[in-house]
């Protein structure tokens, strides 16, 4: 028995608005194995993706990944070359791999309402990146990111691209649906009008989300959400976006947050602790010219700069991975103890803090340059 393809609305789904993408669903025959689908759509598409690159080798079609949601098994069709006869072509090779393990592939839309996320708030804290930009204007207060981030934009939409999600873009006090291919340049346009604005694309079932959120004073958070992973299995995927802002960051600090909601002094709600004087320092405008010389605690995950590696030498406990332009990714060589718990293994935490000290933001350093207004 072949495996149906809806292909009326599969292409109806890719001439729909501003689309450049086509989220599909896969289903199982009655009473298949969900485990042995997952396995077997991934493998599909790895043939079809092979096939396309020799129908069109300079600007192929192509699917990265996939993952299950409820009964199906969802993915998206997306980049290169996207007319009527190659999404065809590609659903096609995708079919005959999948040979008997699925009986239908159908058009997946996303969900055209914005959720509610009330019931987020059960989940657990999420991993969550909080980044400090080099601002564009260091005399200004309410800071933005230099106008280089910008240009950024399809980087970070395409590193928060999950199959089958609802775009939302941010943008001041307004929120609206984005049409996959339209999320890189709403979030350009977002950041040429609004300081405060973002991009978050979601899923319902399972609940998972990724957030690029830019907030005043040239901050912002990154953050991974996925119901059906831990913080730990969330951090491969959350050090790509540090890595395409580093350039233009002071530093960033990687720990468990507020789900869908972070904030830097969310601790003694959150994770149940009072933030440290440093983490107090870090928010302020006070001491914001500070954080690309000095480190405000050791965390599982940083960017950091030159300036901070040179104080600091070698980190012992965690690997360095030079970014170019003076900027580092220093990540807990066993991120285990850090992630496991909302807080991290409080010997883990005491022996990495001994080896930042000489980078650390003190008393004595805030209280010698506190920047007055």
């Amino acid at each position: 028995m072949t495996v149906v393809v809806d292909n009326d609305g599969l292409l109806g789904l890719l001439h729909e608005g501003d689309r450049h993408s086509v989220p599909f669903a896969v289903r199982p025959r009655r009473g298949g194995d969900l485990v042995q689908l997952v396995e077997a759509v991934q493998s599909a598409i790895d043939a079809a993706n092979v096939a396309a690159v020799s129908r069109v080798p300079d600007d192929p079609s192509w699917c990265t990944d996939c993952t299950l949601s409820g009964r199906v098994v969802v993915a998206e069709l997306a980049k290169g070359v996207m007319t009527d006869v190659e999404v065809r072509a590609w659903f096609d090779d995708l079919a005959s791999a999948l040979g008997e393990t699925a009986s239908k592939v159908v058009a997946h839309p996303p969900d055209k309402r914005i959720p509610l996320f009330h019931d987020w708030n059960e989940l657990p804290p999420a991993l969550t990146a909080f980044v400090d930009f080099l601002p564009a204007d260091p005399s200004v207060w309410s800071w933005r990111p230099r106008p280089e981030v910008r240009d950024l934009s399809e980087d970070l939409a395409e590193w928060g691209r999950i199959p089958g999600a609802t775009a939302i873009t941010m943008r001041g006090l307004d929120s609206f649906i984005t049409p996959p291919g339209a999320a890189g340049r709403e979030l350009r346009t977002s950041a040429e009008v609004e300081i405060q604005f973002g991009l978050w694309q979601i899923t319902r079932r399972p609940r998972r989300a990724r957030i690029v959120h830019f907030t005043t004073k040239a901050k912002g958070y990154l953050q991974v959400i996925d119901e059906t992973a831990t913080p730990l299995d969330c951090l491969p995927q959350l050090l790509p976006a540090l890595r395409t802002l580093a350039p233009h960051l002071a530093q960033a600090r990687v720990r468990r947050g507020l789900t869908a909601a972070p904030d830097e002094l969310d601790m003694s709600y959150v994770l149940q602790r009072p933030a440290t004087p440093a983490e107090e320092w870090a928010t302020m405008a006070n001491w914001i010219q500070l954080l690309s010389d000095f480190v405000v605690d050791a965390y599982v995950a940083q960017v950091l700069t030159t300036a901070h590696m040179e104080k600091i030498g070698t980190p012992r406990g965690f690997t360095v991975e030079d970014l170019g332009q003076d900027r580092h990714l220093v990540v807990a060589s066993d991120p285990a103890p850090w992630l496991t718990g909302l807080n991290p293994d409080p010997e883990v935490l005491a022996d990495a803090r001994r080896t930042f000290a000489p980078a650390m933001l003190t008393r004595e350093i805030a209280d010698a340059n506190r920047r007055v207004p």
